[in-house]
């Protein structure tokens, strides 16, 4: 697993956007695809925007699953794209390998966090089998981060407590 801060998840391969100029998660997803070793990379993305960049890059490969959990309020939220909602799966190989969780209200708690990831990425990882996981790793949602704000947040930073909870996710992360 790799844990990756900053995600870079908005840069799109030939423009910078929203504050990214690489995308270093989907840099180091297709540096290692290319190697060969790993054919299955799952890329959970829980900042609180969507991470549109990270998804354009991977919607027709199903090598990637792409899982996004993010603020959307029915569009209304950055970056404010139609591609950030639920039903956008992937197209063509990659169909079925896009996972978008678009928020609609803020004030998510830290169980409504929790059993996200447990009742939906979990099940959806198990099938998967993937030979990798990176996180990208924003954390716009959590408190202390320099652009926090309450009425913006979804989640308390309460994902490390899950990521080292070996019943969420398997094993110790360290």
């Amino acid at each position: 697993m790799a844990i990756i801060r900053p995600p870079g998840h908005h840069a799109m391969k030939a423009e910078f956007n929203g504050y990214c100029f690489f995308n270093n998660v989907a840099i180091a997803a297709e540096e290692i695809l290319r190697r060969g070793d790993i054919k299955r990379i799952l890329i959970v993305d829980w900042d609180i925007h969507h991470g549109q960049g990270t998804q354009r890059m991977f919607y027709d490969d199903p090598r990637v699953l792409y899982f996004s959990i993010h603020r959307y309020e029915n569009g209304a939220f950055w970056p404010n794209l139609r591609e950030s909602d639920f039903d956008w799966v992937g197209e063509g190989a990659g169909r079925g390998f896009n996972f978008n969780l678009p928020l609609n209200q803020t004030g998510m708690t830290n169980a409504d966090y929790l059993a996200i990831f447990q009742q939906i990425l979990l099940p959806v990882a198990i099938e998967f089998q993937p030979q990798l996981v990176i996180v990208s790793a924003g954390y716009d949602a959590a408190y202390g981060c320099p652009e926090f704000a309450p009425n913006l947040v979804i989640v308390s930073a309460g994902y490390d407590s899950a990521l080292g909870d070996e019943k969420v996710v398997g094993y110790t992360i360290i």
